[in-house]
Parts: C-alpha cells; sequence; structure tokens
C-alpha cells in the first residue's frame, strides 16, 4: 500500500513538473525581416480602408468609420461591380435612429466619448501587425 501511495506521489510531482516546464507563457518579441515587415505593411494597406472617423473603444480597440460602400466586404470578386439599391443603407444607422432600441444601448456602451460613426459610414476593427503575425 505504501509503494502505491508513493508511486501516485512521483506521478503527481512529475506530472506538474512536466505542466510548469512546457507552458510557453512568456512570449518574446517576434523579430521580422525587412522583407516580412514591408509584406505586412502591404497587407495592412490592402485590409485598412480609409476612415471618415476613429474611435477607440474603452477596451482599447480601435474602429474605423469606413464608408458604407467602400467596406471591406464590397472587395470579394462578387461584388466588385455590384450595382447597390438606392435606398441601402447601414443598419446600424437605422438603429440608432429608433433610441429605444437595445442595439442602440450596446453600441454606445462600447464607444468612449464619441458617439458612433457617421450617418452612412459602417464601424470595421483596424487590423494592426500583431493580428496579421
Amino acid at each position: 500500500m505504501y509503494l502505491v501511495n508513493q508511486r501516485k506521489v512521483v506521478l503527481q510531482i512529475l506530472m506538474v513538473l512536466y505542466v510548469l516546464l512546457s507552458y510557453d507563457g512568456v512570449q518574446g518579441e517576434i523579430k521580422l525581416s525587412k522583407v516580412e515587415d514591408l509584406e505586412l505593411e502591404k497587407q495592412l494597406k490592402l485590409l485598412n480602408k480609409p476612415a471618415t472617423k476613429i474611435i477607440k473603444t474603452k477596451y482599447g480597440d480601435i474602429y474605423d468609420c469606413v464608408d458604407f460602400y467602400k467596406q471591406p466586404a464590397f472587395d470579394h470578386p462578387l461584388l466588385k461591380n455590384h450595382d447597390f439599391h438606392p435606398k441601402m443603407k447601414p443598419t446600424l444607422a437605422r438603429t440608432r435612429q429608433n433610441s429605444n432600441t437595445s442595439a442602440t444601448n450596446w453600441s454606445s456602451s462600447i464607444w468612449l466619448k464619441e458617439r458612433g460613426c457617421p450617418f452612412g459610414t459602417v464601424p470595421i476593427k483596424r487590423v494592426i501587425k500583431d493580428d496579421l503575425i
């Protein structure tokens, strides 16, 4: 019985040591070559559209208010030369007009001092290098 208990204790100690030694919690900075860095910058320019307004959330995320018709979804080949219905508007702008909706309360709660994006624009989370790495 004593050997069985001692064996369990040794196995538990080995398991704890394995977990502690295999933990990769501390991550160093990733070094990129100049070519890789330039490639990332090129991709960022393609992904991030020109913003009419920039909003920082209380959580530290950055959102760009992008013209509705220039949002990244419309970069898809099937939507490149698509004709939009004249009454097509961003849905957030419609919900914001009804002040009683919960969508309005939620969207205004994540922004800091700003009230969100102007009419005709949509919030798009800005892509940063760390997102691509």
